[in-house]
C-alpha cells in the first residue's frame, strides 16, 4: 500500500510538473506585452491604485468610477491586485502579466486535482488539465491584464469547490470556512461566481443518492444555505455601493421568450468556440433574433431541448459527461443576456465554463483510447489527443502575439469584425496613442460612420486634426460633436484650447467661459486655469489673475496654479515682495498654506540656491502630499544637487500621482540618459511626446538617444534592434542633415 501511495503521489507530481512547463511555455511570450483597453483605465490613470490610503474608498466603490460611469460592478478583489501590482512593480507592465499567468498555472493545477477528487482517474485528470491548460480561448483572459477577472475568480472558484468537496467526504469545520471565504472573495472578483450554489445542487442531485425528503432538508440547510445565505450577502453590499442590483451597462431586451431564444443561440455558438477555436476576435457579436417565428427561433428551441434532454437522459448512465456538459451551461449562464451586459459575448466568458469542457473533453478521449487499447487502433486515440493539443497550443501561441502590439491587435480585430464601430475607434487611438495622427483620422471616421453617437462618448477627431496642425478642421469637428453633446463641457475646452492657438483670444475666452459653466467642481478650477492663460497671452494681467485666484480658491490644494499665479505676481510686479514674505514665513514656522511654501521655494530656485528650495519644496508636501508638481520639482532640485538616484525616485513618485505629466517623463528621461540607461530613457522619452507631441526637447532626446543605441546594437550584432532605433532617429531628429545622410547609409548596410 504505500509503495502504490508512493507511486500515485509521484505521478500526480509529474502531471503537475508537465502542467506547470506547458502552461509557462504557452504564455510566456505574453509577459512583454503592453498595457491595452482597459489597462488604461484600470491602471493607467486610476489613481486608487497607487496608495494604500484608497483601500477603504476602493471597497466603497463601484468598479468602473475610474471612467466616471457607474457600471453596477463590484470588483474590489482585482482593484486590490492592482494595487499589489504597483506596490510591487509600478507601471511595469510586466509584473501585472506575471499575476495572471501564475493565477492560470494556479487554475490548471486546481482543474488537474478537482478532476481527480471528482472521478479518481488519472488519464482523465491529466488530460482535462492539459485542455485547460492550451485552450485559445483563455488568451484575453490570460493575456489581457484585465481580463484577470474571470482568472482569479475562477482560482476561488475552484478552490472553493475542492474544499467542499473535501468537507463532504470527511468533515472538517476549518475546511468548510475557507470554503465560503473562497467563495465570498470569487463573489469579490467577478459576479459569474455566483452560480457557485446553483452547481453544488446540481453536483449533488447527479452524485448522491436520494435519500428521503427530511434528510435532503437538513443536508441543504447544513451543506448549501450558508453559500445561499453569502449570496445575499453579497447582494446587499453591492446594491449598497453601487446603487442597483444589475448592471447599468445594458446592452439589449427583446422581450422575455425572445431572450431565451437569443440566450440559446449564445450557448450554442460559445460550443462551437470551445470545440473549434478556429478565430479569434474582440469585439464579438451575434445578429439578434427579432421575431418567434423564424427558422432560427426553431432551430435554436430545438437545440435547447435536445442539450438539456441529453444531460437529463446522462444524469445515470454517464453522470461524468452530465455534470461536464451542466457545469458549461451554468457558468455561462449570468453571460447568456437573460439579464443583459454591456458585452453581448466575448471569449473570455468561456474561462471559467471551459472546466466543463476539459472534462467532456477528457472523458471522450479517456474513453476512445481505453476502448481501443486491446487493439491496433490504440495509437490512434492517443494521437489524435496529441494533435488537439498541438491545435490548441498553436493557436494559443498565434492569438498571444497579437497583444504585444495594441495597433496590430485593434486591426486584426476590425479585420473581423468589420461592422464594429467600437473596434474602428479603438484601432484609431492606438494610433493616436502612437503618435500616428494622420493613420488615426480614418479609422475614426469610420467609426462615426457605424455609429454616429461615437462623437459623444469619444469626440477626439478634433484632437487628432489639432495634431496634425490642421486646426480650422478641429474647429469644425469639435463644433460638429456639439450637435451630439452640446453640454460637453470637455468639447467647448478643446475649442478654446485650439482657438487660443489661433490667437482667436475672443473665441478662445468665450469658449472657455461655456466651459466653466458648464464643467462639475471637479474640472471646474482647470478651466479657470485655462481662461486665465488666455487672459496672460492678451496681456490682460488683472483678468487672468483673478482667473487664477479664483481656480485657488475652488482647489487650494491644485499645485498646478501656483506657477501661474506666480508669472501673474511678476507681471504685475509683485513677486519679489511676495517671495521675500514667504521666505519669511517659512523660516518663522508661519507657513499654513500652499502658496507660501511654493513662492519661497521659487523664490530660491531663481536665486540658484538649490538645497533651500529642495527644503521648502519637500515642507510642502505637508499641505499637498500628493502633487505629482512638487515632486517633480523635488526631483529638479536633486537633479540640480547631482544626486540623480533621488531624483529618479522623486519623478516616479510623480508619475505615480500623475501618469500623464509629460514634464515628469522628460526629466526621467534625462535621468536615464545621464545614467547610460538607454532603453529605460527611449520608454521614458516615447511617454513624454505620447503625452505632449510637441516636447520639442523629448523629440530631440529621443533622437539622441536611438542614434547611440543604434550603434550599440550594431557593435552587438543586434541587427533588428539597430535597424529599430535607427528608424526612430530618422523619425525625430530635426537637427544636422548629416546625421540624417549617415543614419540613412547605416540603415542600408544593416537591411539587406
Amino acid at each position: 500500500m504505500q509503495l502504490e501511495a508512493r507511486g500515485e503521489r509521484r505521478a500526480h507530481l509529474w502531471a503537475g510538473v508537465l502542467l506547470v512547463f506547458l502552461s509557462l511555455g504557452i504564455f510566456i511570450s505574453t509577459l512583454s506585452a503592453p498595457f491595452l483597453w482597459d489597462d488604461r483605465y484600470l491602471i493607467l490613470t486610476n489613481t486608487r491604485i497607487k496608495d494604500w490610503s484608497h483601500l477603504s474608498q476602493v471597497m466603497r466603490e463601484d468598479f468602473w468610477v475610474v471612467s466616471e460611469e457607474q457600471s453596477g460592478y463590484y470588483r474590489p478583489l482585482i482593484t486590490l491586485s492592482y494595487m499589489l501590482n504597483y506596490a510591487l512593480s509600478e507601471m511595469d507592465p510586466y509584473g501585472y502579466h506575471v499575476t495572471n499567468l501564475y493565477f492560470h498555472i494556479a487554475n490548471v493545477l486546481l482543474v488537474y486535482w478537482l478532476t481527480w477528487l471528482l472521478w479518481r482517474r488519472k488519464p482523465l485528470a491529466l488530460i482535462a488539465g492539459l485542455l485547460f491548460a492550451t485552450h485559445p480561448m483563455h488568451t484575453e483572459s490570460v493575456t489581457w491584464i484585465a481580463g484577470r477577472t474571470d482568472v482569479i475568480a475562477s482560482f476561488f472558484f475552484l478552490l472553493a469547490f475542492i474544499l467542499y468537496l473535501k468537507t463532504r467526504t470527511s468533515w472538517k469545520l476549518y475546511r468548510y470556512v475557507l470554503a465560503l471565504l473562497c467563495y465570498f472573495l470569487a463573489l469579490l472578483s467577478k459576479e459569474v461566481a455566483l452560480v457557485f450554489p446553483l452547481l453544488l445542487f446540481l453536483y449533488d442531485y447527479i452524485f448522491v443518492p436520494a435519500t428521503p425528503a427530511r434528510r435532503r432538508l437538513i443536508y441543504f440547510l447544513r451543506y448549501h444555505f450558508p453559500f445561499w445565505f453569502l449570496s445575499l450577502l453579497y447582494f446587499g453590499v453591492k446594491v449598497l455601493v453601487t446603487g442597483t442590483l444589475f448592471t447599468h451597462l445594458l446592452s439589449y431586451a427583446p422581450g422575455r421568450l425572445l431572450t431565451l431564444v437569443n440566450a440559446l443561440k449564445l450557448l450554442f455558438h460559445y460550443l462551437l468556440l470551445l470545440l473549434f477555436p478556429l478565430s479569434f476576435n474582440a469585439e464579438r457579436d451575434l445578429p439578434v433574433i427579432k421575431t418567434l417565428f423564424s427558422g432560427e427561433t426553431f432551430f435554436y428551441a430545438a437545440f435547447g431541448l435536445a442539450f438539456w434532454g441529453s444531460i437529463w437522459m446522462l444524469r445515470k448512465r454517464k453522470s461524468l459527461l452530465a455534470f461536464s456538459l451542466a457545469w458549461i451551461v451554468v457558468t455561462l449562464l449570468p453571460v447568456l443576456n437573460l439579464i443583459p451586459i454591456g458585452d453581448y459575448m466575448a471569449e473570455r466568458f468561456l474561462y471559467l465554463p471551459s472546466v466543463g469542457f476539459a472534462w467532456a473533453g477528457g472523458y471522450g478521449l479517456a474513453q476512445w483510447y481505453t476502448w481501443k487499447r486491446r487493439g491496433a487502433l490504440s495509437w490512434l486515440a492517443a494521437g489524435m489527443a496529441l494533435l488537439v493539443l498541438v491545435f490548441y497550443s498553436t493557436q494559443t501561441i498565434r492569438r498571444n502575439a497579437d497583444w504585444r502590439d495594441p495597433i496590430a491587435f485593434w486591426t486584426k480585430t476590425v479585420q473581423s469584425a468589420p461592422q464594429s464601430a467600437r473596434a474602428a475607434l479603438l484601432l484609431s487611438m492606438a494610433y493616436y496613442e502612437q503618435g500616428y495622427y494622420t493613420e488615426a483620422i480614418p479609422w475614426y471616421k469610420r467609426a462615426v460612420e457605424l455609429d454616429p453617437t461615437i462623437q459623444e462618448e469619444a469626440p477626439i477627431l478634433g484632437a487628432l486634426y489639432y495634431r496634425v496642425g490642421k486646426l480650422d478642421e478641429a474647429i469644425q469637428a469639435y463644433q460638429a460633436a456639439l450637435e451630439f453633446a452640446p453640454r460637453s463641457a470637455k468639447i467647448y475646452m478643446m475649442l478654446g484650447f485650439i482657438h487660443r492657438e489661433k490667437q482667436e483670444y475672443p473665441e478662445a475666452v468665450a469658449s472657455f467661459q461655456k466651459a466653466i459653466a458648464l464643467s462639475s467642481p471637479a474640472t471646474r478650477p482647470y478651466y479657470y486655469l485655462l481662461l486665465g492663460i488666455t487672459y496672460q497671452d492678451q496681456g490682460r494681467v488683472d483678468e487672468a489673475l483673478a482667473a487664477f485666484q479664483q481656480a485657488q480658491s475652488l482647489a487650494p490644494q491644485l499645485s498646478e496654479v501656483y506657477p501661474l499665479l506666480w508669472k501673474a505676481y511678476q507681471d504685475k510686479g509683485m513677486a519679489e515682495q511676495l517671495g521675500r514674505e514667504s521666505q519669511q514665513a517659512v523660516r518663522e514656522g508661519r507657513a499654513r498654506d500652499l502658496a507660501t511654501y511654493y513662492y519661497a521655494g521659487i523664490t530660491y530656485e531663481e536665486k540658484e540656491e538649490w538645497s533651500q528650495a529642495l527644503a521648502v519644496y519637500q515642507a510642502a508636501l505637508s499641505q499637498a502630499p500628493h502633487s505629482p508638481l512638487l515632486y517633480n520639482k523635488i526631483g529638479l532640485m536633486y537633479d540640480r544637487l547631482g544626486d540623480l538616484d533621488a531624483a529618479e525616485t522623486a519623478y516616479k513618485t510623480a508619475l505615480k500621482y500623475n501618469f500623464y505629466f509629460a514634464s515628469a517623463h522628460y526629466n526621467l528621461g534625462t535621468v536615464y540618459m545621464r545614467k547610460g540607461l538607454l532603453e529605460q530613457a527611449v520608454i521614458a522619452y516615447e511617454r513624454a511626446i505620447q503625452f505632449d507631441p510637441h516636447h520639442k526637447k523629448a523629440r530631440h532626446n529621443l533622437a539622441v538617444v536611438s542614434y547611440e543605441l543604434g550603434t550599440v546594437y550594431t557593435q552587438r550584432k543586434q541587427t533588428a534592434e539597430a535597424i529599430r532605433a535607427y528608424r526612430r532617429f530618422l523619425r525625430y531628429w530635426q537637427g544636422d542633415k548629416k546625421y540624417t545622410t549617415l543614419v540613412q547609409a547605416r540603415l542600408k548596410e544593416l537591411q539587406p
